[in-house]
């Protein structure tokens, strides 16, 4: 059995109603699905807008639904990520994220577009000729020295983060009513630097069932992918009914697989992980926050993947984990000479 952590920097957007939900299920864990819609809209929302965004955070492994109990309860991808929104809402405006992948002898730099960048940002961005990408990020081939000098650059325009105090839902809402207003009354998300982590635990048969309800189904039914039955299932692994349904269960209780009636599909957020896992090369993806007027912190998500060890050329460089999952590894309060040259070290090790 192969034990696999997996989590990259990356961006993602939350919702005021989506923050309600995460919060309520997040403290309650379990809650009736009646309960779940009446407290909702005791706060304002609409029947349709509570019962659309409780499907979509089926949708994006927050909860998950179960009919004959017709409850939801909350799944540990969703979990976590939450409290990851918590911990770096209030960083948002201070922080740069991206990846960087090794291509020939060059490296690509991607920066993850947000809500609280900046103008000054957004115009280096450009004037530095990085190109709009989907989803939501900025893109380029460079030579090594000038993707760092490009880096280098971006850090210099990003504000020292603000002191605060511990974060609740309230601060999440503020933030999104923050970052959106010079936009339409109408906006109510606002796009985010996360760091989602998920823990699996994979047989062979897990791998294999996994495996084909990726490849049949070419992603999640929300973004127009087809629905799989246990018949495909059988026919496209050799495994017994037994052993596809236990795979099945496993994988519905991590909030990589969601039944829609008697079919099966990817949730979105389980099919971004599980996919990176199953990549044969891997990139670095990091966040760097400006904590005072000469001091950064980076981070670099350092996953646990067969194939893939970064975590060790990351602690012997003096970085630290403070998670259970052993992602991220941080590096506190360095100047920015020390921030570069760091990156600079995890792009010769070797491992992207």
């Amino acid at each position: 059995m192969n034990e696999l952590i997996v989590s990259f920097f990356g961006n993602g957007y939350v919702t005021y109603l989506d923050a309600e939900i995460s919060d309520y299920i997040f403290k309650r864990r379990k809650v009736p699905q009646e309960e779940f819609i009446d407290i909702l809209h005791e706060k304002g929302y609409g029947i349709k807008s509570i019962t659309q965004e409780l499907d979509r955070q089926c949708y994006a492994s927050t909860l998950r639904y179960i009919p004959s109990d017709n409850v939801y309860v909350a799944v540990d991808i969703g979990m976590h990520l939450w409290t990851d929104i918590l911990q770096r809402i209030h960083d948002q405006q201070s922080m740069v994220g991206g990846k960087l992948q090794i291509i020939d002898s060059d490296v690509k730099l991607d920066i993850c577009r947000t809500d609280f960048q900046l103008q000054k940002f957004k115009r280096a961005v450009k004037h530095l000729g990085l190109h709009q990408a989907p989803v939501m990020r900025w893109t380029k081939q460079f030579e090594r020295k000038k993707a760092l000098q490009c880096l280098d650059l971006l850090l210099d325009l990003v504000p020292p983060r603000t002191q605060h105090d511990n974060t609740d839902l309230k601060t999440v809402l503020q933030a999104i009513q923050h970052a959106n207003r010079h936009k339409s009354k109408k906006t109510t998300w606002a796009w985010l630097i996360t760091h989602p982590i998920m823990r699996l635990e994979l047989t062979s048969s897990r791998e294999r069932v996994a495996k084909a309800v990726f490849s049949l189904s070419k992603g999640p039914v929300d973004w127009k992918g087809k629905l799989v039955n246990v018949d495909e299932l059988e026919e496209n692994t050799d495994l017994s009914h037994q052993e596809i349904e236990e795979s099945i269960e496993y994988f519905e209780e991590q909030g990589v697989i969601r039944k829609i009636d008697d079919s099966l599909t990817p949730t979105g957020q389980g099919y971004v992980l599980v996919q990176y896992a199953f990549r044969s090369h891997h990139s670095i993806t990091f966040a760097v926050v400006c904590v005072d007027e000469e001091n950064y912190q980076l981070e670099i998500s350092a996953p646990h993947l067969p194939g893939f060890n970064i975590r060790d050329v990351l602690e012997e460089n003096g970085g630290e984990s403070h998670s259970e999952f052993g992602t991220p590894v941080v590096f506190s309060k360095r100047e920015k000479s020390e921030v570069i040259k760091l990156i600079n070290t995890i792009i010769g090790s070797g491992h992207v």
